[in-house]
């Protein structure tokens, strides 16, 4: 089973690289620095937040896993 520090770290380098992405995608619709920077950081920390969750609740699920002998 995958420890919560783990989770929450592929979490975050995830969500770097979709930091980058998203920063270029809202600026070149908006050319503005300021609105760019908010639609970033709310949709980064939810999408974080989310992501976690949801590896943890993967993480209690039992099927589709290999027992390793």
């Amino acid at each position: 089973m995958e420890r919560r520090r783990r989770s929450l770290l592929k979490a975050i380098t995830w969500r770097i690289i979709a930091i980058f992405v998203l920063l270029y995608l809202s600026y070149s619709f908006t050319n503005d620095w300021e609105a760019t920077g908010w639609i970033t950081t709310t949709f980064n920390v939810i999408q974080i937040l989310l992501y976690y969750l949801h590896e943890r609740l993967w993480s209690k699920i039992k099927w589709g896993l290999r027992s390793v002998k």
